[in-house]
């Protein structure tokens, strides 16, 4: 089973002109930087994943989009 973190970034780098993002940070499989994560007002939960084909997660909550990543990762 792959060990999926999602790091926590200094929120000074949280883009001011988006207001419904409150937090973002890098995702890490395994000790590997796999892509980015971001957490908007509204509870959605987004990844931006480092495959190659542009995927992009959405979901309504943090662990729903951590198994989201281990479904689709191949980092």
């Amino acid at each position: 089973m792959k060990k999926i973190k999602l790091l926590h970034n200094d929120p000074e780098v949280i883009d001011p002109s988006d207001p419904s993002l409150r937090m973002r940070g890098s995702i890490e499989i395994d000790g590997n930087d796999c892509g980015i994560w971001e957490q908007h007002d509204n509870g959605t939960w987004t990844a931006a994943l480092n495959t190659g084909d542009e995927t992009v997660l959405r979901a309504d909550g943090k662990d729903l989009l951590i198994s989201m990543i281990a479904d689709h990762c191949r980092c």
